[in-house]
């Protein structure tokens, strides 16, 4: 999830948490990709510097999926773990979640089925209390 921008906007004003992720990666190459996520946490730490910042990790594709989207997944995700530490932020791996639960994807091999999401929002909750 990439935020709207945040000029003129009163309704993020009093934002708590941001989680911030993206799927579709294959955009832009790993180092454009690192630096627009640095320039979003500098974005949100500017406007509301009071809240707490989560990256999520890239989450794994259906094998159909990795055609279109890089294969380099992990690589992506290190490249994030080693941007929060370094901007002090929160990574959340998700690879726990999706090792511990058959994970049923939607037919663009991507993004999930709909019963995934609240298995999804509990899991993320333990980490925004």
């Amino acid at each position: 999830m990439i935020l709207p921008p945040f000029s003129g906007s009163t309704r993020f004003n009093t934002m708590k948490t941001a989680l911030i992720s993206r799927t579709h990666f294959a955009l832009s190459d790993k180092q454009t990709f690192i630096e627009n996520y640095r320039q979003l946490i500098s974005s949100i730490r500017n406007k509301l510097s009071k809240t707490e910042i989560h990256i999520l990790s890239i989450p794994p594709v259906d094998e159909k999926a990795v055609k279109q989207e890089p294969a380099n997944i992990t690589d992506y995700n290190q490249a994030l773990d080693q941007l929060a530490d370094e901007m002090k932020v929160d990574y959340v791996d998700l690879s726990t979640l999706f090792a511990a639960n058959k994970i049923r994807y939607a037919d663009n091999g991507v993004h999930f089925k709909p019963d995934f999401y609240p298995l999804f929002l509990d899991y993320l909750m333990e980490f925004v209390k």
